[in-house]
């Protein structure tokens, strides 16, 4: 990691116990009193504070509280919560009162640093990947992965096609028959179809479109690997030409690969918090998942994971790590030390 910097001023430890009378009135400020023991998860990034609270639904409450310094004299915050309040609420002004308390504690790391060390400590090895299969002839069950911007969000779409040396001739729309063919599985979906189905089926995340799939750390990594080795999983190129339509745009058919390496880098933002990011070359992109991070190459169509032996999930764990300041930096280059010395 770098060597340690002063950092900036940061308005979430500017803010004083006037400033949180000011933004709320008595009635709200005397019912935010109870809720000092109902916080849990509280982060405190340089303009923002988010926490859960546990309020009068089974639910704890999600709280965001944005805290901007629009003059070097004045702070203003904007505070949402997940109950019907909504803003401004009772919750928000407990969990600031809470920050406020931390600060005469000394340096304090953040709680999500110290669950993330935990995990690391708890981690395993993937297994091997699975065998890549042949695109089988006639009609099947094809996977598309359409890449977004960033560049590493991909969505997911299934498709019902047959392959047409080179390429692929899908019907439109999107094959909707996931529920009803893991009940009575039609001939064109095949066995290695059904764990991929309940798996997708599974996948707690909202849809941008209908029948679409975020490829995130929400997806476990045997899924991915699973569709790319079922032979049957493309990559949407850009259309190069107006009015072409949506089935004839050329598709990069995908595989699996051998192991690669990428560049891990530590950067600064403007506040002086460290930041991980992972750096691959020209030709990939970095494919996320929840225990392990992929490249995908757009050229060759290789999919592969990122490091090799105990580096494979070591990367996954530093980019889920929130921005770290001095204190996190240091936890953190400790917990790496017995695995990257």
């Amino acid at each position: 990691m770098p060597d340690d910097e002063g950092f900036l001023p940061k308005p979430s430890e500017l803010y004083t116990e006037q400033d949180i009378r000011r933004w709320f009135d008595d009635r709200t400020l005397g019912r935010a009193a109870s809720y000092g023991e109902a916080i849990s998860h509280l982060t405190i990034l340089p303009e923002l504070l988010m926490a859960e609270v546990q309020g009068t639904e089974p639910e704890p409450y999600f709280v965001t509280i944005d805290i901007h310094r629009p003059t070097p004299r004045s702070i203003t915050i904007e505070a949402e919560c997940s109950c019907p309040v909504g803003f401004n609420c009772k919750h928000a002004a407990a969990v600031l009162y809470a920050a406020l308390r931390l600060r005469g504690h000394g340096p304090r790391a953040n709680p999500v640093v110290m669950s993330w060390i935990e995990h690391l400590a708890n981690g395993h090895r993937l297994p091997p990947l699975p065998p890549q299969a042949p695109t089988p002839s006639g009609e099947a069950i094809h996977y598309l992965l359409e890449p977004h911007q960033p560049p590493h969000l991909y969505h997911l779409t299934l498709f019902k096609g047959e392959l047409s040396e080179p390429s692929l001739k899908r019907t439109l729309p999107a094959w909707r028959g996931m529920e009803t063919a893991l009940k009575r599985p039609p001939r064109c979906v095949q066995k290695s179809d059904l764990a991929i189905f309940r798996a997708l089926l599974e996948l707690d995340q909202p849809l941008f479109e209908p029948d679409t799939y975020i490829i995130d750390r929400t997806m476990e990594s045997p899924i991915l690997e699973a569709i790319v080795a079922s032979g049957r999983a493309w990559l949407k190129e850009q259309p190069k030409g107006r009015g072409r339509a949506r089935a004839e745009i050329p598709l990069v058919p995908l595989t699996l690969g051998p192991a690669r390496s990428a560049q891990l880098e530590w950067q600064r933002d403007e506040y002086g918090y460290y930041l991980a990011t992972l750096l691959a070359d020209e030709n990939s992109w970095i494919v996320p998942s929840h225990e392990q991070l992929y490249y995908l190459d757009h050229v060759s169509g290789r999919v592969g994971r990122i490091g090799d032996g105990e580096a494979e999930q070591l990367l996954s764990h530093l980019l889920q790590l929130p921005p770290l300041d001095t204190i996190d930096a240091q936890l953190v280059a400790a917990a790496l030390a017995p695995l990257a010395p």
